[in-house]
């Protein structure tokens, strides 16, 4: 975990909500020079902190309504530091949870060096991880689509479908082999949904992979070269990280794609491992779905996973892959070289 540790003459906490925020502004002795409820608006901000500028930096809380704050700061040349707010339990700490408790507390945490810090994400690329994860959650929802309409067949015993959903073609027989009206219309009403999102998911993707081109070209192709990882997984990666240079290390980089599970010793022994929780989830999808299908695409690759699978079990040995993945994509992202299977494989 990485805290901020600004030195400036003020030093403000927001306690963000999405149409209030509560400031409160700390001098550097510690004491309190402004503690009030605005609305949550750029002009209101602005007219709140003008007198301690230009000398003030402000932190707030990772919630989902800090881009317009973010953007606020940056746009007028004030320090922003974004709080991680899992890694925040100091501001839980107080005996009377409140917003001018959490304020302040922010504040004494920024003035002291011990703000949990979150990486503010630069706000040209923000937009485009944002269009990025509404695809997955599309494709999520018809995922979920195809699942129910396999469910509502089994619960009558009727044979299955298979990938039959998947096509559009194959798709309009399917509900007819149900006798009960009911779960017919049931059906018909998932798969009337089908045909919109299969169209919204194939129009998102042509944008994003064009919208991508400006930013990471190199990168793209170099990350295309692992074999079973297209477009998808390598946007992911690219537009979660941002940056490969964020990470000093690439034990780092797998720390926060959520590909290990620190232990947690005292004395001299293990009592279990770290919050799995903490880092990216759609990086932690990305690795995991990379694991399959490289072992799918590749028969090298495939081999060397059933080992770990007869030694470690299915999950841990796509868990190993997935890590492996993540440290070669490391690499590989560092030297703009493209994937080298027998390093992979030898190391």
């Amino acid at each position: 975990m990485r805290f901020a540790t600004p030195t400036a003459a003020y030093y403000g906490g927001i306690d963000l909500h999405a149409r209030t925020m509560y400031l409160v502004v700390l001098d550097q002795a510690g004491n309190v020079r402004l503690d009030r409820n605005y609305p949550a608006r750029p002009d209101a901000f602005l007219k709140a902190v003008a007198p301690f500028r230009p000398d003030l930096v402000v932190a707030s809380e990772c919630v989902h309504s800090w881009y317009w704050l973010a953007n606020t700061c940056a746009t007028e040349k004030i320090a922003f530091v974004l709080g991680h707010a899992l890694a925040m339990k100091a501001v839980h700490g107080n005996k009377t949870k409140s917003d001018p408790h959490d304020a302040a507390t922010i504040a004494r945490l920024l003035r002291g060096g011990n703000l949990p810090q979150a990486y503010v994400y630069p706000q040209q690329r923000r937009s485009l991880r944002d269009l990025l994860r509404t695809r997955l959650r599309f494709v999520r929802l018809r995922a979920r689509t195809y699942g129910h309409v396999h469910t509502a067949l089994r619960q009558l015993n009727l044979p299955p479908v298979s990938n039959d959903v998947k096509y559009k073609s194959k798709r309009g027989t399917i509900a007819d082999t149900i006798p009960d009206e009911h779960v017919r219309r049931s059906v018909q009403a998932d798969l009337e949904l089908l045909d919109p999102l299969d169209t919204t998911i194939r129009h998102l993707e042509r944008d994003l992979e064009v919208a991508a081109q400006q930013h990471y070209a190199q990168e793209l192709a170099v990350l295309q070269s692992i074999p079973g990882v297209g477009l998808i997984i390598s946007l992911t990666v690219l537009l979660e990280i941002d940056t490969i240079d964020r990470f000093d290390t690439r034990q780092q980089f797998c720390s926060y794609a959520r590909l290990i599970a620190p232990p947690q010793e005292s004395a001299g022994k293990k009592v279990g491992v770290g919050c799995r929780k903490q880092g990216n989830a759609w990086l932690k999808w990305a690795f995991s779905e990379a694991a399959v299908l490289c072992a799918q695409k590749d028969e090298r690759v495939g081999h060397y996973l059933q080992r770990l699978t007869s030694r470690y079990g299915t999950g841990k040995a796509l868990s190993i892959l997935a890590h492996k993945l993540g440290r070669a994509m490391y690499h590989m992202l560092h030297t703009k070289k493209v994937f080298d299977l027998d390093k992979f494989l030898r190391h």
